[in-house]
């Protein structure tokens, strides 16, 4: 596991990341359409969205299940650190 690549998917899914304040509302861009009301753990504990995800990590970078597994939970802790922001 390239853990320097590994982060570095972390980074750019947390980039394409949209948190918009104003209107308190979370976009998960580009493997969840739909928007999510902000400040909530919804998304953090929802099957369908783990799926989402594990699909786009594993289409678009190749990802195996381990690294799939490391990616969610250094997204999940970056986005948990965002919301609290």
């Amino acid at each position: 596991m390239d853990k320097k690549y590994l982060n570095k998917v972390v980074n750019r899914l947390v980039s394409e990341t949209v948190m918009d304040y104003d209107t308190k509302v979370i976009k998960f861009l580009p493997f969840l359409s739909s928007p999510l009301p902000h400040l909530t753990s919804l998304f953090l504990t929802s099957s369908h969205n783990y799926t989402n995800f594990y699909v786009h990590c594993a289409n678009i970078y190749g990802l195996t299940d381990p690294e799939i597994g490391y990616v969610w939970g250094q997204y999940t802790q970056a986005i948990k650190k965002m919301m609290i922001s």
